[in-house]
């Protein structure tokens, strides 16, 4: 339709071949005619009469048809042809207009379309509102993304997923686990000196871009201000105060942050609305202290510091909203009671501060299988053990270091050197028989006792199913001349498998020389 409103020649050209097709077409109705009539008779005189009857009844007919055609293409020409063409060439100024961003095209056509100029400009109205509404919705979206990825940033470059730090007394392990739409969890723990160790957690309240610089900002005033201040509840408080005075996203968070003395045991510590941390040992519940109120929010919050003295033997976890709040696939939450058992069974092993915060959170982690993890969670574990632990690897190699430690430990006792080789014995035997990926050494005084403990997740087995029998040594078997050496060295000596762990206890007589 278009080709026939823009070029005259084509449309006039359909109208004289349709005009011609109707001549013929009545051309051949005649003839037709002519000759059903001229079979009824022989007569050359009827003949005439024939033609002329026949002429009479198709001429007026195809006159009348093509005056009636004639009139039918006039009308269609200035009726519609006419105005289509017209209303086409302002249908193109229109979307030039449009396309330039300038004022609206005003259209103006004849009355027989005068319906379409309004028709079409609300048509236009809507397209650019959806055009519109996509692009900002696609801004949004993308807007998002980049927030997102700026706050993403942030929070690995100062927020890091995993901190571990310790000594043969203590060890510190925290672990962050950040949701999708991460909020402000974060952690930290750093050594102030050679006797203490800053351990801190917080929630910040909060999503994306804001929450990760309030939590970036809590975290580079904290490790400034633990150095500067004489009290830890000081450098809380100054830091209360700068974040209310400059909050331009109102932000707020919860803290504890402590400070730990290995060789003593004690730790102060100020709470600022956070969640109460679970003390581990014989008797594991909750710290009982004061809640505090969160920082950012009060600036005159007046914080105060707490003590508590850990017992060797003991251990801190603290833990952020996500790790308790936690639903799975049917809404049930991990709750309180549940982190107080997995925390207990994990430090039942023995293995140190990484392995109970790595537990936690799997433990959360499956716990919530099959449910969105709407929030962060984050774990900080302080483990102080009886005595000294390390994690050696089952190489032999590590002979040397575990001797050192020994020796370190004991100094002077005359009966170190019998242990050293029991503990040689042992250490030797897991790196050359269990496959054992690694090797956890604890040393420990249980009242006037010292117990070494050795912790494998090589295959199970029990040295002691080897029989100890009065003997020549040259007939015992590999393997069972070390544990008869044992059995002299040592007073009692016990096996049991703890998870997918192998745990060899020894129990020495008591002894001499231990450092306090």
């Amino acid at each position: 339709m278009k080709k026939f409103t823009k070029n005259p020649r084509s449309f006039r050209t359909v109208m004289v071949l349709t005009l011609l097709g109707l001549i013929f077409g009545a051309f051949v109705y005649g003839l037709i005619r002519y000759f059903v009539l001229a079979s009824e008779t022989d007569s050359g005189v009827f003949q005439q009469e024939v033609l002329s009857v026949v002429l009479w009844e198709v001429l007026p007919a195809v006159i009348l048809l093509c005056v009636f055609f004639v009139i039918f293409c006039i009308v269609l020409n200035y009726k519609v042809r006419i105005p289509v063409k017209e209303f086409s060439a302002e249908i193109e100024h229109f979307a030039e207009k449009t396309k330039s961003g300038r004022a609206q095209a005003v259209i103006s056509v004849g009355k027989e379309l005068s319906g379409l100029p309004p028709a079409l400009s609300k048509l236009s109205l809507d397209v650019r509102i959806l055009i519109e509404e996509n692009r900002r919705k696609a801004s949004a979206e993308t807007d998002a993304v980049v927030r997102s990825e700026i706050a993403r940033a942030i929070y690995d470059r100062s927020i890091p997923e995993r901190i571990a730090l310790g000594g043969l007394d203590f060890g510190v392990c925290a672990r962050l686990r950040a949701a999708k739409n991460f909020g402000g969890d974060f952690c930290d723990a750093f050594a102030m000196d050679r006797n203490r160790v800053c351990i801190a957690i917080g929630d910040v309240w909060g999503k994306g871009v804001p929450a990760a610089l309030f939590a970036q900002a809590l975290k580079a005033a904290l490790r400034e201000r633990v150095f500067t201040c004489p009290t830890l509840s000081d450098a809380v408080n100054g830091i209360n105060e700068l974040l209310c005075k400059d909050n331009p996203d109102v932000c707020a968070a919860t803290l504890f942050v402590g400070v730990f003395h290995p060789l003593t045991g004690e730790l102060r510590y100020v709470n600022a609305g956070h969640l109460p941390p679970v003390v581990d040992g014989e008797t594991p519940g909750f710290l009982q202290m004061k809640p505090g109120v969160v920082l950012g929010v009060y600036p005159d919050a007046k914080l105060e510091e707490g003590y508590v003295v850990l017992q060797p033997g003991q251990g801190l976890v603290l833990y952020t909203g996500g790790v308790t709040e936690a639903r799975n696939a049917k809404g049930t939450f991990y709750d309180y009671d549940r982190l107080l058992r997995t925390e207990r069974a994990l430090f039942d092993c023995a293995l140190g501060a990484e392995y109970i915060a790595d537990g936690l959170l799997d433990s959360v982690t499956q716990f919530a299988e099959g449910a969105e993890q709407t929030d962060d969670m984050a774990v900080l574990v302080l483990y102080y053990p009886n005595g000294i632990q390390k994690m050696l690897r089952p190489e032999m190699s590590e002979l040397e270091t575990m001797r050192d430690l020994l020796f370190g430990w004991m100094k002077d006792d005359p009966r170190k050197n019998k242990i050293y080789l029991a503990c040689e014995e042992i250490f030797t035997n897991i790196v050359r028989h269990s496959g054992a990926s690694m090797v956890q050494m604890n040393c420990q005084r249980e009242g006037a006792n010292l117990v070494l403990r050795f912790t494998d997740d090589g295959e199970p087995f029990n040295p002691l199913s080897v029989k100890s029998e009065d003997r020549d040594l040259n007939e015992y078997g590999e393997g069972g001349m070390g544990m008869a050496i044992i059995r002299q060295i040592a007073g009692e000596i016990f096996y049991r498998t703890k998870g997918n762990h192998n745990v060899l206890t020894i129990r020495f007589p008591a002894l001499q020389g231990l450092k306090g």
